[in-house]
């Protein structure tokens, strides 16, 4: 890869080629097969554009508005030979619009052809260039279907949901965040994540709100409470409202000699 920026844009075209080897002692997808290999090349260019001007009644603040394009060209190769140990399919959010596979783990890379549309605003504190907020949104349009998947299934949509995150800082101690999946064609939302966050001198208190459509709904609440030099309480209660019962529950006592 290789990248050019400055104060307003930046691009990186990037060009990787994957090559994995397997040699197995007995392979469950295709029993005549033990020495299996896969050579993919991966191709991506990212790009984007970084306007900015001051804000606020006095100029204290600065606001950009990032705009971002990521091209992405990964040829079909068939992978249904191959093992899967610990690959999954990596969840959608803002963030993995602009990663090169849609899988995680070694065992598959997804073949795609298509261009991810991002844009984003911050707002930036004049003195010492804090960031207070981040909003993005943004979504992927695919220009053929994708065939690679663990279940022998092709994704034909035209275009990704849509995805949405929101970081908001009201001080250095207090953080909270928003990220949203909604499906346009369904109009609903597929999956949803609120989480308040205060982390100051060791303290940290997380309270949190994890929905996913047809599957999940969780809430969370835990903690890390010092008391002493050496000695700290923590805790954790995660509740299913889906399922209205506790998932996990745990409280603690730590000591920490160093």
């Amino acid at each position: 890869n290789y990248t050019l920026e400055n104060d307003y844009f930046f691009i990186k075209p990037s060009l990787q080629l994957d090559f994995t080897r397997y040699e197995l002692d007995e392979n469950l997808n295709n029993t005549d097969i033990d020495s299996l290999e896969r050579s993919i090349p991966l191709l991506s260019i990212d790009t984007g554009l970084i306007f900015e001007r001051l804000a606020g009644s006095s100029g204290s603040w600065i606001q950009t508005l990032e705009p971002r394009l990521y091209f992405l060209y990964v040829p079909y190769e068939d992978q249904s030979d191959l093992p899967d140990f610990d690959t999954s399919l990596l969840a959608d959010s803002y963030n993995n619009l602009f990663i090169n596979n849609r899988f995680a783990g070694v065992d598959r890379i997804g073949d795609s052809e298509q261009l991810s549309v991002g844009i984003t605003t911050r707002l930036l504190n004049i003195e010492d260039g804090r960031e207070m907020l981040s909003a993005s949104i943004g979504q992927a349009y695919y220009a053929d279907d994708r065939r690679v998947s663990l279940n022998n299934s092709i994704d034909d949509a035209d275009k990704s949901n849509l995805m949405s995150l929101v970081n908001y800082r009201p001080s250095a101690a207090w953080q909270i965040q928003l990220a949203s999946v909604y499906d346009q064609q369904e109009k609903e939302s597929e999956q949803t994540d609120i989480a308040f966050r205060r982390h100051q001198q060791n303290q940290v208190f997380n309270l949190e709100y994890h929905f996913r459509k047809d599957s999940l709904e969780q809430s969370t609440l835990s903690f890390v409470y010092p008391y002493a030099d050496q000695w700290m309480v923590f805790g954790k209660y995660q509740y299913s409202i889906r399922d209205e019962r506790p998932v996990q529950n745990l409280a603690g006592l730590a000591y920490e000699s160093c």
